[in-house]
Formats: structure tokens, C-alpha cells, sequence
């Protein structure tokens, strides 16, 4: 028995822009174009394999202050396409996208630098984040996640 692989374009060479696959069976693996790697869950749903980049933003007038730290939960969306988060999944470290305005990069940056020393929680499409300083900008935040 072979490893049958899906590749979008069927078996010939495909220039179309990648896209992940819609469905597919219980272990059954596909590659889109730009040669990531997906694989089907047995529900018809699918999932990437390995790493997969979630992005929510956090509003500066979204921050709740409790007993010394602040707090906010957004949902975020997989960027790419891909499954929601889930709360088993593990974060990697905080980062943020740049702009040409020294002082938004350098507030973003101090924001980046409050949550990673405070803690970043999954939960069921959506990120919580505590932290004991407050930010003083709205924050584009990106996680990589297994």
C-alpha cells in the first residue's frame, strides 16, 4: 500500500495562490502550494500540521484592572486559515507587526515585553492575557502554537 498525497492542482505543477484544503479524511495528508502540510481529523474537518500563527488585537481601553495586574481576553483567528485555538494549546512568545512611527513601535514593544513577563492563556478561540503594567497602545499580538 502507498502514501497517497493531495497537492492543490491535482498531479501536475499548480501556480495558483495557496489555500488550505476544505476537507478530508481521517489521516489523510495534503500539501497547498506553498507546501504546508495538513492532515484530515475524521470529521471532515482539517488541521495544520505543526506550528499554526493566531492573531487577535488588544485595545487599550480594553484592560480590567484586578488586585495589582490587568487583564483582557480576545478572540483570536489562525492566520492562514487552520482550526480555532484551543485552551490544551501551547503558546509560543508574544510578538507584534512593526510601523514607520518610532513611538508606536517602542509602546507596542514595551506592551510585548509586559505580557511576556506576565502570562498569556489559550482558551476556546480566544487568548487572556495578565500582565502587571497596564499598555499604553492597542497591540496587534501574534502566537505561534502546537
Amino acid at each position: 500500500m502507498g502514501i497517497r498525497l493531495k497537492r492543490q492542482g491535482g498531479m501536475n505543477a499548480c501556480e495558483d495562490t495557496p489555500r488550505v484544503p476544505k476537507t478530508l479524511k481521517y489521516g489523510e495528508p495534503a500539501v497547498d502550494s506553498a507546501g504546508t502540510l495538513y492532515i484530515g481529523d475524521g470529521s471532515g474537518a482539517v488541521h495544520k500540521v505543526g506550528l499554526q500563527l493566531y492573531t487577535g488585537t488588544f485595545t487599550m481601553g480594553g484592560w480590567v484592572s484586578m488586585s495589582g495586574y490587568f487583564t483582557q481576553t480576545q478572540n483570536v483567528t489562525p492566520v492562514g486559515g487552520g482550526a480555532p485555538i484551543k485552551a490544551t494549546a501551547m503558546l509560543g512568545i508574544p510578538q507584534s507587526t512593526q510601523t514607520n512611527d518610532r513611538a508606536k513601535n517602542e509602546a507596542k514593544q514595551e506592551a510585548l515585553g509586559f505580557f511576556a513577563a506576565g502570562k498569556c492563556t489559550p482558551g476556546e478561540g480566544a487568548v487572556t492575557i495578565k500582565c502587571w503594567e497596564k499598555p499604553t497602545c492597542d497591540v496587534d499580538v501574534f502566537w505561534e502554537a502546537r
